[in-house]
């Protein structure tokens, strides 16, 4: 059976008989990062439970990968295609057993690329352009820094609200808690800050506006 991207995920395809040895070379991390990217668009459940999760990281074992970075790169990937409604539940029952230095570096870029969006869109917006100015202005710079960083296709993902945005950035700072690199605890920090800052700033314009 020739492995592609595409019958991965076929019925049956866990007990076909592989074209490849299980030694976790360059090229099946490769081929395994782009097997999720495609099978987490592909998603179409409000919720994914827990089976999913397990005939994903059965594959990433017949490929010698071993299975927190396959669980790791699923959810990351997750976040960054937007689905964060369908996995929400999912990382909650399994924060503890992934690779938490690289889930949240991944977390930090994708969440400076939807906050530097909002922050965007907000400034088109006359009624919410004075919410930008009291962002602090260092870290709106080096989000948007961080955020240019991103390919074009991470930047045409569908936008967030920005509920979403912060519930996703409130769960990275409780994982962030047991972990010993401060640089990304501060990071989170001021990424939370912001986010909140925004919704804060947001909801009460909002407000003003129907008011009017």
């Amino acid at each position: 059976m020739t492995t592609t991207v595409s019958n991965l995920f076929l019925p049956g395809s866990l007990f076909a008989e592989l074209d490849y040895t299980p030694e976790a070379s360059p090229e099946k991390y490769q081929l395994l990062n782009s097997l999720l990217v495609e099978h987490v668009k592909n998603i179409s459940a409000p919720i994914v439970d827990r089976f999913e999760l397990d005939d994903i990281e059965t594959v990433g074992r017949a490929m010698g990968i071993d299975a927190r970075y396959v669980r790791t790169r699923f959810f990351i990937e997750s976040y960054r295609a937007s689905k964060d409604s369908s996995v929400d539940d999912l990382l909650a029952s399994n924060a503890a057993y992934l690779d938490r230095s690289l889930f949240l570096n991944e977390a930090i870029q994708i969440l400076c690329e939807r906050l530097d969006s909002t922050i965007t869109s907000l400034k088109k917006t006359k009624n919410y352009r004075g919410v930008v100015s009291i962002l602090d202005a260092s870290t709106t710079r080096w989000v948007k820094e961080q955020a240019a960083k991103g390919s074009s296709a991470q930047k045409q993902q569908a936008p967030v609200s920005l509920i979403a945005t912060h519930s996703f950035v409130l769960r990275c700072q409780s994982m962030a808690r047991n972990v010993s690199d401060e640089t990304v605890n501060q990071k989170i920090i001021a990424l939370s800050n912001m986010s909140a800052t925004l919704l804060k700033a947001v909801q009460t314009q909002g407000q003003q506006t129907m008011n009017i």
